[in-house]
């Protein structure tokens, strides 16, 4: 009875051995392809010198924003041409519903215009979704998916 008890708890601690190594492998997998989008977002060629930004440029503005950007110091400095965030909440896919922890990382590029957006739905340090979402070289894209390889959205093209 022992060795029946000791056997199953071996291939229990082995299946999941190997589901948390699958796990870990398919997360890789799609660090890559997130890590090629983002390369291609930020080595695209850009304006040599990013503009300044003027008194001009500040005119057409809100004048709430134009004061916040005097105050800010912007004026006579170059334009901000790629942006970084990353972010750590909670969402609610709607009204009245669960939340789940979301962290994501997001690129911007001004000039070409686009943005990389990758997030991770996590569950005790595994993620059990993750998401990539984008527009690049003209083209919308949204990648979600379960344990990084369960398809759940996987969508392309000008209607994005």
């Amino acid at each position: 009875m022992l060795r029946l008890f000791v056997r199953f708890t071996v291939i229990k601690l082995a299946v999941v051995a190997a589901l948390a190594g699958l796990l870990i492998l398919a997360s890789r997998r799609f660090d890559r392809l997130v890590d090629a989008d983002r390369r291609r977002l930020l080595e695209a060629p850009r304006p040599p010198h990013p503009p300044l930004a003027t008194e001009e440029r500040l005119a057409g503005l809100p004048e709430p924003a134009q004061r916040y950007l005097r105050h800010a110091g912007v004026v006579g400095r170059p334009m901000v041409d790629t942006v970084r965030l990353r972010q750590a909440c909670r969402m609610r896919p709607g009204p009245g519903r669960f939340t789940f922890p979301l962290v994501a990382e997001q690129w911007y590029s001004v000039e070409p215009p686009g943005f990389i957006w990758d997030a991770t739905v996590p569950f005790i340090g595994i993620p059990v979704v993750r998401g990539r979402d984008g527009y690049l070289e003209g083209r919308g894209m949204m990648t979600i998916r379960g344990g990084s390889l369960i398809p759940f959205v996987d969508a392309s093209g000008p209607e994005m």
